[in-house]
């Protein structure tokens, strides 16, 4: 067998990611507030581009001028009045209000220790602690390991944590729930020794609810029992999440949605994202034959630079409004129905309907929110996969009605998930049991007999 060199031609198709493309890709998964500090930015830094109806400053001479003289666009301009008209502050109001600063947990915790009277290698000690605590409040790492690689007398490290849970939110700090749960009872019950001793050493017997057993463990009586557990109600098992959920980020949509005689009416919520075309002057200058190469090729790499912004802007709500209508003529029923009711979809019933790749409706989706007469939704929530039998049967639906059956319920008697199964069945809804279990599971519904040991402390 002959063995050699040789040359052959191969031509394959390849998609080059190019800078244009990346942008569009990029645009299409923002929202609103986004999309707007993105064109801000550009406006900033391409000169190309400007508002529409905005006042055209002397500036522009002045940068041709520069890039001339070879001297840096920004000399020789500071101090210089900037005039803006009403309608530009308000819009840079609207985008200031919209990109305040909100502080982290980690930041909460560094504020709050930064203002204790202790040495600053007890700051930094602590300052550690706040470094591996998680967003819901527990360490990341063990609390020996920081201890050993602080330089601090462990005796003394074990008062530092003490303090660090003291700090707001109570309880952070922490290794998991049972630890937690015990700072924060001693902290808020102090008095409360059984409670304490309850949570310590019957931790288990407590998450099962297993009173007469803990009643002959704690040597006390059922109805105490329950009475101490019902403190537990009032203490934070994620301590973390109740600092986070203040500090939730406003939602704005981009849509407001409504049928109105059995038709969608969609209103967007564009107001505010800067209108903006090429300037003129450029195009002007680059017309000029006598013109400078590095000028030239400025404004022109300038010129494209809008040009394709301006082009990915149109494509992205182009995009955005198919897939939005396309997405609430599915949803008519939930218009109609309150907000009640959701109709199986999916991103490939979409990207199908609107021609449109399913990793685009994605990308249009991700992200936005839609305003309706029953409130403010993201928009993936109209999505919801078909489980079983019925046309029109959404695991969306089912977990609704598993909720409201739940809800419902009579305190001494909670439905089984055999009952919840044959109730569903009867409305005609194909649900197994071991479905409602699944269901009920996800939405952190306990089981129907410890829903009746809970309902009997209440």
């Amino acid at each position: 067998m002959a063995v050699g060199l040789q040359t052959s031609l191969k031509q394959t198709q390849k998609l080059a990611m190019t800078q244009n493309l990346k942008q569009s890709l990029e645009m299409l998964q923002m929202n609103s507030l986004e999309l707007t500090q993105l064109i801000q930015i550009e406006l900033e830094n391409n000169p190309v581009l400007e508002e529409v109806d905005s006042v055209t400053s002397e500036k522009n001479d002045e940068l041709i001028f520069s890039l001339s003289m070879g001297v840096d666009s920004s000399s020789g301009m500071e101090g210089e009045d900037e005039v803006y008209s009403a309608d530009e502050d308000r819009k840079q109001q609207y985008l200031e209000s919209l990109t305040s600063h909100k502080i982290s947990l980690y930041e909460h915790f560094v504020e709050q220790i930064r203002e204790l009277d202790l040495d600053k290698k007890e700051l930094v000690f602590l300052e550690k602690i706040a470094g591996f605590t998680d967003s819901d409040g527990f360490l990341t790492v063990s609390d020996e390991s920081i201890i050993s690689d602080s330089g601090i007398d462990p005796k003394r490290c074990r008062k530092l944590f003490d303090m660090f849970h003291q700090l707001d939110p109570l309880g952070c700090g922490c290794a998991g729930i049972q630890e937690t749960l015990l700072v924060q009872s001693r902290i808020n019950f102090p008095d409360e020794q059984k409670l304490h001793e309850m949570i310590k050493r019957h931790f288990e017997l407590l998450k099962n609810l297993s009173w007469d057993r803990l009643s002959k463990e704690l040597c006390v009586s059922i109805p105490e029992i329950k009475q101490l557990s019902g403190l537990l109600s009032k203490l934070e098992p994620y301590p973390g999440r109740s600092y986070s959920a203040a500090l939730a980020e406003r939602v704005f949509p981009e849509a407001k949605v409504a049928l109105v005689d059995d038709e969608i009416i969609i209103q967007y919520y564009d107001g505010n994202i800067p209108d903006i075309k090429i300037n003129s002057y450029y195009v002007n200058v680059l017309r000029k034959k006598n013109i400078d190469k590095d000028i030239r090729k400025f404004i022109k790499d300038g010129l494209d630079s809008a040009k394709g912004l301006l082009k990915n802007i149109y494509d992205r709500r182009v995009t955005f409004e198919k897939v939005l209508r396309s997405v609430m003529n599915h949803q008519k029923e939930f218009l109609r129905s309150g907000g009640t009711v959701l109709n199986p979809l999916t991103y490939q019933i979409i990207a199908t309907e609107t021609d449109f790749h399913e990793s685009t409706v994605s990308r249009a989706v991700s992200g936005k929110y839609i305003e309706t007469e029953y409130g403010i939704y993201p928009l993936k929530h109209f999505f919801s996969n078909r489980i079983f039998g019925g046309e029109n049967s959404s695991s969306d639906e089912i977990k609704k009605i598993i909720n409201d059956l739940v809800t419902n319920e009579k305190p001494d008697s909670p439905l089984s998930d055999e009952d919840i199964s044959r109730i569903l069945s009867k409305s005609g809804y194909d649900v197994a049991r071991r479905t409602v279990a699944k269901y009920r599971t996800i939405m952190g519904i306990p089981s129907s007999s410890k829903r009746k040991r809970i309902n009997l402390i209440k």
